[in-house]
């Protein structure tokens, strides 16, 4: 395989995606291969994760063949914590002061302890700049290289789920009026992103597949027992 081709892999609570791509002549890229591989529920619990996200990643590139030698990886959102915020108004020179200022307070580990970067939001109708700030722990970061360095890959980038939602959405709708929604349901972390011209708006929520899938059962053993016992009052819906 031509070493023009990178991967992108999407490290997620409950699945391990990768794609292989080249760039095309026209300037676009062109898809090689793809893979999928569930982690299972041992993929969301940060204790049995590493396990199971190495045996994923053996199993994956050995069946699908990856050849490219560089990628990029989207973190799990379970272990992304992102805070959006906003910075004052002031001279160029000073953002970069103020962004950091603002990851001190706002994210609960040392930055030395950190791998963390924020993504400009937009510029609110006060002049503020509005900032998603994301973090992810240097103890995971270096797990997620890890895994693709054991098969041959240099990781160029760590993104965040959300990062990658906002630069494809502009890539491929930034012709697209009025507002718009985009939903990224994961196993363990939803995402919902709003985009109205270059700005966009990130929520963060809990509820997911795994989450969804509990609740399920537990309504489907109330609904069992109601048929024997009158007394049943657990009620879930979606």
């Amino acid at each position: 395989m031509s070493s023009k081709t990178f991967l992108a892999m999407d490290m997620g609570a409950g699945t391990l995606r990768a794609a292989e791509f080249e760039p095309t002549a026209e300037g676009g890229i062109r898809l090689v291969r793809f893979g999928v591989k569930p982690l299972g529920l041992e993929g969301s619990s940060e204790r049995s994760r590493p396990k199971a996200l190495e045996k994923a990643a053996s199993e994956l590139f050995e069946e699908v063949g990856f050849g490219a030698k560089t990628g990029v990886v989207a973190a799990p959102g379970f272990q992304v914590l992102s805070k959006p915020v906003r910075i004052p108004k002031v001279d160029n020179t000073k953002v970069a002061q103020l962004i950091k200022f603002e990851a001190k307070q706002n994210i609960p580990f040392p930055l030395e302890e950190a791998a963390w970067d924020h993504y400009t939001m937009g510029v609110a109708k006060s002049g503020e700049i509005e900032v998603l700030l994301s973090a992810l722990k240097s103890e995971a970061a270096n797990g997620i290289i890890e895994v693709a360095k054991a098969r041959g890959v240099n990781i160029e980038m760590i993104d965040t789920a959300q990062a990658a939602i906002v630069n494809a959405f502009r890539y491929n709708y930034s012709d697209l009026e009025g507002c718009s929604m985009a939903l990224d349901i994961g196993a363990k972390t939803t995402h919902v992103l709003f985009f109205e011209g270059e700005k966009f708006f990130s929520v963060q929520s809990t509820l997911a597949l795994i989450r969804l899938h509990r609740n399920l059962l537990r309504k489907r053993r109330c609904v069992s027992r109601k048929r024997k016992r009158s007394n049943c009052r657990r009620v879930w819906s979606v």
